[in-house]
């Protein structure tokens, strides 16, 4: 026992097993009470896992923040959002991200059960940080609605500028979206748009307009850089 535990002091072994967090072991030693013992071993390694050692908390943080979200799911995640799946995506984030949030401020990973008083005490954390979380996993129960995606495409417009922002037509039948099931829903969003203020010239940009030109000058530069 005591050998595994210095092992888990040096690096090894660190990652989840299961739903088991071998790193919770420091956690439950750094509060262990010795009543008595003959060669004071136990004494020994409850003073190495004190020190908190900074070497192994880089580690920690180099191994969940490497894998902390699988791009393609992500992705995914966000053009079906269907609920279940999305659920495995941002439980896999919130698995990562608070081993991460722990290693990032020299802290051992008891469990997800504490988290909230664990995440208040913490120096080093994103800006309101237990509430994002909260809503994140608020938005990972609920179904995306036409209303989310004229929503979202309002604030890209906003933050992009008309220029730079185009809507897909991949999702057709798997985009998850109430409202926009099928490619004969896609006048729902366009009228939705017109109703917000974006008018005829703006929506052309939107509805391919924009895709062309980029590509146009893509195929342009491509034919000059062959030439030339």
């Amino acid at each position: 026992m005591q050998r595994d535990l210095y092992e888990l002091l040096s690096g090894c072994r660190i990652e989840k097993e299961g739903s088991f967090y071998p790193i919770g072991r420091l956690s439950t030693v750094e509060t262990m009470n010795v009543l008595y013992e003959t060669d004071r071993a136990w004494s020994r390694l409850i003073d190495r896992v004190k020190q908190h050692p900074r070497a192994l908390f880089r580690t920690w943080y180099a191994l969940q923040a490497g894998s902390m979200v699988d791009d393609e799911d992500l992705g995914r995640a966000q053009l079906r959002r269907e609920v279940l799946f999305t659920h495995q995506v941002v439980e896999q984030f919130l698995d990562r991200f608070l081993q991460a949030l722990y290693a990032v401020n020299d802290c051992y990973f008891p469990s997800r059960k504490r988290t909230e008083r664990a995440i208040e005490g913490f120096a080093r954390k994103p800006t309101d940080c237990y509430a994002r979380l909260l809503s994140l996993v608020s938005l990972a129960a609920n179904e995306a609605t036409i209303d989310d995606a004229v929503r979202h495409l309002l604030h890209l417009i906003d933050v992009a500028g008309i220029d730079h922002v185009g809507i897909g037509s991949d999702f057709d039948g798997d985009g998850g979206v109430r409202g926009l099931a099928t490619a004969a829903d896609y006048l729902n969003l366009t009228r939705r748009l017109l109703a917000e203020g974006i008018n005829e010239r703006m929506l052309r940009k939107v509805w391919g307009g924009n895709f062309l030109r980029v590509m146009s000058r893509v195929q342009y530069n491509t034919l000059q850089n062959i030439e030339g």
